[in-house]
């Protein structure tokens, strides 16, 4: 899988890191773009052999070094796993020679549904396709009787390599069959699929009933505003939630708002998306773990941890050790020392002897630091006494099973799914399975070779990188959602574009970075055709367009925000703007000045917001806030809390003066100031209450600051004329002899 690969190439890189200038910088991004780039060669049916070919005709001497080193790590690679590991990438070339040798296929006709291009090694499986099975029909989705059309360029340019191809090999070409649209429910949508892509196109002048587009105040509240249609499109229409569907223009941001809002609508949904495990709490604890000993204790390493969840330590313990350690300033091998700790956690601590507070607080920090670093110095010294990958990697799962990794990821899912998150649950379970697998993988790739523990751990993360989840849909009736790449199968009543600002949508392709563009238009002049050009994903991203904008039978609502989070302004996409110039009486929709009723008012939860926004700024409540406020007054479940709300609205933040009995508990009877503490009172008297009579103050961090300096000199004057005092002395009786002697 990629992240036995990963660890290979990893392992490899880091061998011949002395002879590697470009991948040699960063060994785990150079894994990365390696995986990427020898899969996307291999699909391309691009050997190593034709990598030291194009060295010597190659005059650019940075792509000759990217050639160079390229082709190193692939003939490694390809040395590494010969006779002992099965590529995937492999498997479609097995595929195509395996064809050619059986008789199978003989009477079957094959079917291929689904693809606009196909790959190197998937059109030689095609190939022994054609030369060994009955037929062969494949479905493209293009119009024949308008040919050089924009949206169906890419099935154009993959109806003539399959017919060239059938040509070369003698096959029969059979009748093309034109499969015929079925008849639309909406007009709108039906004049915007044949006028879309044409220039000039034809206008829609009748009213618009069946297409929306709306501007928002960001992606939240446009998020909010697809909710509020869904359950109007479930109430009106009769439509279910599986009748619709979502396009995201950035779904990795989008699903953070979907999974936040859409519950409070009761709307299920199903982000449908892989997700990168390296940031999961469960792969966070164990690779902290593994930091802690190749960074030699680092405070941040230590501390991210402690407070993972993993350790059932009590956080406000957790949070008085850090605040020790900090003001302490203990780091690396202290940690591991048998003594307890008894460093003064004072910078410049006034008592010479301990008080019973700072015993008893003491002990409690050496019983949490104990608590934490045990598991850790049981795994240090099986690390240390390991140096093959097989051993290093037992004593991980030692740690794993020792900590009850397993039995912790378990109880968590069990936990979701009472909670109803059966989709989290599916994901912690696959999590703790993947790090296994991890494990698994470094044994079997690099088992027998020696490594240290940073190497080790760069190696282990390398790998876990590569690990995505994808969970499988637990819905009968679910909304639908995921990004325009992924929209195959969307046959929907409804759909809803959202996120269409033009630096999202739709999103831009992107190859692995290790070769450019141009390193790519010339190794195609001399004959290496890989993944396709900037262009020619361009013209598949206008394909996605089309397959999107033809996957709604009623209707189609598109939505941008108006600006992200940071406050950057955003521009609608180009979809926006040909669509309200095919559709001039569209218009756009916003809640940038004022949200509709009905969007508002879409849900209990959502309606009780605005109302209590209404109220508080003194609004007139128009007949449909007026009905909401009533069901509020007369619902048992909601009335309480509209009652404590309106509570809050009334209330006045009066201030009143302090009790003699507060005040002289807090200040006693006596006042001992200082002319710093006046200026501080003078200057603001919130700031001399709280620093002074309530004694709050930041957390202390070692580390000499001015304010230090100044007690230190306060202290030593004021210890030093203690001791005029007691010797009968003053200050004109002080000489060099005496201060020596002090």
């Amino acid at each position: 899988d990629k992240c036995g690969k990963a660890i290979l190439l990893h392992k490899i890189i880091k061998d011949n890191s002395k002879s590697l200038v470009l991948l040699g910088e960063n060994e785990s991004d150079g894994a990365a773009q390696m995986l990427a780039l020898i899969s996307e060669l291999k699909r391309y049916n691009v050997r190593e052999s034709d990598l030291d070919g194009l060295c010597s005709k190659v005059t650019n001497p940075r792509l000759k070094l990217k050639l160079t080193e390229t082709a190193l790590i692939y003939r490694e690679f390809e040395n590494k796993i010969k006779d002992r590991f099965v590529n995937a990438d492999d498997n479609l070339a097995r595929l195509a020679k395996a064809l050619f040798a059986s008789k199978r296929f003989a009477d079957t006709h094959v079917y291929i549904d689904g693809f606009s291009s196909f790959t190197e090694s998937e059109l030689a499986v095609v190939e022994a396709l054609m030369q060994t099975a009955s037929s062969v029909s494949v479905t493209l989705c293009m119009d024949k009787t308008d040919r050089g059309r924009l949206e169906f360029m890419p099935c154009e340019k993959t109806e003539n390599t399959l017919v060239r191809m059938a040509r070369e090999n003698s096959v029969k070409l059979l009748r093309d069959v034109s499969l015929s649209a079925k008849p639309r429910k909406s007009a709108e949508l039906a004049h915007l699929l044949g006028e879309y892509f044409n220039y000039p196109h034809a206008e829609y002048r009748a009213p618009v009933h069946d297409i929306q587009i709306f501007e928002a105040k960001n992606p939240y509240t446009e998020v909010c505003f697809v909710a509020s249609c869904i359950i109007k499109l479930c109430r009106e229409k009769s439509f279910k939630f599986r009748d619709i569907g979502i396009i995201c223009g950035d779904m990795q941001m989008y699903s953070k708002y979907i999974k936040t809002v859409f519950p409070r609508f009761n709307i299920p949904v199903f982000p449908d998306r892989k997700i990168g495990i390296l940031s999961h709490r469960i792969v966070s604890f164990l690779l902290s773990a593994l930091e802690i000993i190749t960074s030699g204790y680092s405070y941040e390493a230590v501390f991210r941890y402690a407070k993972s969840g993993f350790l059932s330590i009590p956080a406000d313990l957790v949070d008085s050790l850090e605040n020790y350690v900090l003001a302490t300033g203990i780091r690396g091998d202290i940690w591991k020392k048998d003594e307890k700790w008894t460093y003064r956690s004072e910078v410049f601590a006034q008592r010479e002897e301990m008080t019973d507070a700072e015993k008893e607080a003491l002990e409690e920090i050496n019983s949490t630091r104990i608590q934490i670093i045990s598991p850790l110095l049981r795994l240090d010294r099986e690390l240390c006494s390991s140096r093959k990958t097989t051993d290093k990697c037992r004593a991980v799962y030692n740690f794993i099973t020792y900590m009850n990794l397993d039995k912790k990821a378990e109880e968590a899912a069990r936990d979701f799914e009472r909670e109803g998150d059966s989709y989290r649950a599916m994901e912690y379970r696959s999590v703790f399975n993947k790090i296994v697998d991890a494990l698994d993988d470094m044994a079997d790739c690099i088992g027998d070779d020696n490594v240290s523990n940073k190497t080790f751990f760069e190696i282990l993360t390398s790998g876990l990188s590569q690990y995505e989840i994808g969970l499988i849909p637990a819905l009968q009736d679910g909304v639908l959602c995921g990004d325009i790449a992924r929209i195959k199968g969307y046959d929907v009543k409804a759909l809803f574009v959202i996120g269409a600002s033009d630096s999202q949508f739709p999103a831009s392709f992107s190859h692995n970075g290790f070769l450019s563009d141009a390193d790519r238009e010339i190794l195609n002049n001399q004959g290496i055709a890989l993944a396709p050009s900037s262009l020619a994903q361009a013209l598949e991203g206008e394909h996605l367009i089309y397959k999107a904008l033809s996957s709604p039978s009623e209707k189609l609502y598109l939505s941008f925000p108006s600006e992200n989070f940071d406050g950057d302004a955003l521009r609608p996409a180009a979809v926006i703007q040909r669509v309200n110039g095919i559709f001039p009486s569209l218009g756009i929709e916003s809640d940038i000045i004022e949200t509709e009723d009905y969007i508002a008012l879409s849900s209990p939860a959502r309606a009780f917001n605005f109302l209590i926004r209404k109220l508080s700024a003194n609004e007139p409540l128009n007949e449909n806030y007026t009905a909401a406020y009533e069901f509020f007054s007369n619902s048992p479940d909601w009335g309480a809390n509209l009652s404590n709300a309106l509570a809050a609205l009334n209330y006045k933040n009066d201030t009143v003066p302090l009790s003699a009995e507060t005040v002289s508990s807090l200040m006693g009877n006596t006042l001992r100031t200082a002319v710093s503490r006046l200026e501080s009172f003078s200057n603001c008297p919130f700031s001399y209450f709280m620093n002074y009579t309530l004694g709050a103050q930041e957390r202390k961090v070692l580390k000499v600051t001015a304010a230090d300096a100044g007690n230190f000199l306060h202290n030593f004057i004021d210890e030093f004329s203690k001791r005029l005092e007691k010797n009968e002395m003053t200050w004109s009786d002080v000489d060099s002899e005496y201060i020596k002697k002090e």
